[in-house]
């Protein structure tokens, strides 16, 4: 039943995949839409710019725009709002990856990613940024405390079970 079922999938989704534009189309696709953030805490944050047009992407620039509390870690180590690279021409059906180190400072925040080129219409991707509450981040320290307390119910249990047997 499987079978028959993939086969008219994929024969009805066959002309759909094969529609590749002639010029160049460019997306960005960020790896997590949202990051929740200790305060202080730096986290990477990835856009895949992919060019699904047949036709070369020509200077391909991506400009990542921070908004709220997000900050961005500029090349020269500053925390920044506003950063531009430029990724150079994207061939058909290639991909490049760009991580930018991004914190909090507040309560709620957002980074857009903008890719555009010389013969592309521009693309947008969207990230939020959020701060973690003190209070979410109490059971990861009580964790350890946790485990050295089972550790020590296990041990003083299998003690006086010794002493049950010498008896």
């Amino acid at each position: 039943m499987r079978a028959p079922l993939l086969l008219v999938l994929a024969t009805a989704l066959l002309p759909l995949l094969a529609a590749q534009p002639d010029s160049a189309l460019v997306v960005v696709h960020p790896i997590t839409s949202s990051l929740n953030l200790s305060a202080g805490e730096v986290a990477p944050l990835a856009f895949v710019i992919q060019n699904l047009g047949g036709d070369i992407a020509a200077n391909v620039t991506v400009t990542l725009t921070a908004s709220g509390c997000a900050q961005l870690l500029s090349w020269n180590g500053t925390w920044e709002k506003n950063l531009a690279v430029s990724l150079g021409d994207l061939a058909p059906g290639s991909a490049k990856r760009l991580v930018v180190q991004v914190r909090c400072q507040g309560e709620r925040g957002s980074i857009i990613a903008t890719a555009y080129g010389d013969n592309v219409d521009p693309a947008f991707a969207s990230a939020t940024v959020s701060a973690r509450s003190s209070s979410e981040a109490q059971p990861l320290v009580l964790l350890p405390l946790a485990a050295v307390m089972l550790v020590a119910m296990t041990y003083a249990l299998a003690r006086s079970r010794k002493k049950g047997k010498r008896r």
